[in-house]
């Protein structure tokens, strides 16, 4: 089986957004009868107790009854087809649904909307994909955010990876996701993203707090950030850092504020033990690793990307 790009994909992609991604529709296939087809793919979906999101595939489940719902269905399909054009032919010989789209979890936000967590085949391994997804006006969000799924086995995730907090402590709640993160055998953490829910379902990134990170630099010592709420509309960040067998040292902390949904966080105070660390307390902005942290890049708020 081979898969047809060009103007196939594209052709696959009108189809899909024009409203043919309903159960039992397909888009027009090409000349090629055996092509491999994804908009033939029916993602079912997989809900886990703890909001377990984990693609263990050698994990055996009963099968799942529950397909996605089409808008959702219709953005998973989208963006796996991106990669069948990015990928090229070698790279997706012999594709089948369950390789291309192989796990969908569902995570219940509130009653009439859910979190849609897929998992992507991806240029290199896996990724993540997260769609938000209201039950009442059948919509998904058009634009949602996607982290790779490649450090799954070597960073130092804790469950839940998908949760749930109320930053600024005014009733609302922002959606939390756990990012794996790794460079070779020179850095790993995980970061928490934190996200508002915006009037048009998208997820608004109002935080991104790494931990848990180990760096070559320090002979693999870790560095935690943990995060205590302090009045509505604020938090702190408390830096330190652990070296094996050894207690945990603080190295000081920062203090963030947003005071309203879909406003970013942002660094008003930051106090270091020692000047060694005072850059460290906050991640560096990742559009110029060269760069100290500037006041700029604090305006913004906290970023790892």
């Amino acid at each position: 089986m081979r898969v047809r790009l060009g103007v196939f994909a594209a052709v696959v992609i009108a189809a899909v957004l024009a409203g043919g991604a309903g159960a039992g529709a397909a888009a027009p296939r090409a000349d090629d009868e055996n092509a491999f087809d994804p908009t033939d793919c029916q993602p079912r979906v997989t809900v886990r107790a703890d909001n377990d999101i984990e693609p263990n595939f050698d994990r055996v489940e009963s099968p799942s009854a529950e397909l996605v719902p089409a808008a959702v269905r219709a953005k998973l399909v989208e963006m796996a087809t991106d990669f069948l054009i990015r990928a090229g032919d070698m790279r997706t010989r012999g594709m089948t649904c369950d390789r291309l789209i192989p796990k969908t979890f569902r995570v219940v936000v509130t009653p009439r909307r859910d979190l849609y967590v897929g998992i992507l085949r991806d240029v290199y391994g896996y990724r993540f994909t997260l769609i938000m997804y209201d039950k009442d006006s059948g919509r998904a969000a058009a634009r949602p955010p996607q982290f790779s799924a490649r450090s799954l086995r070597t960073a130092p995730l804790e469950k839940p990876y998908v949760s749930f907090m109320d930053l600024r402590q005014d009733g609302g709640r922002q959606i939390v996701f756990q990012e794996p993160t790794h460079f070779f055998e020179v850095f790993r953490g995980v970061i928490y993203h934190y996200y508002d829910i915006g009037p048009d379902l998208e997820l608004v990134h109002v935080m991104a707090r790494e931990t848990r990170f180990s760096d070559r630099k320090y002979d693999f010592a870790r560095f935690n950030r943990d995060l205590t709420l302090l009045e509505p509309g604020r938090i702190r960040l408390q830096l330190s850092l652990t070296p094996e067998g050894q207690p945990a040292r603080p190295l000081g902390y920062v203090e963030l504020e947003s005071k309203k949904a879909g406003a970013p966080f942002k660094v008003v105070l930051r106090r270091a033990m020692t000047p060694e660390f005072y850059s460290d307390l906050v991640t560096i902005d990742g559009r110029n690793p060269d760069a100290a942290i500037s006041e700029a890049a604090e305006e913004r708020f906290l970023r790892a990307e």
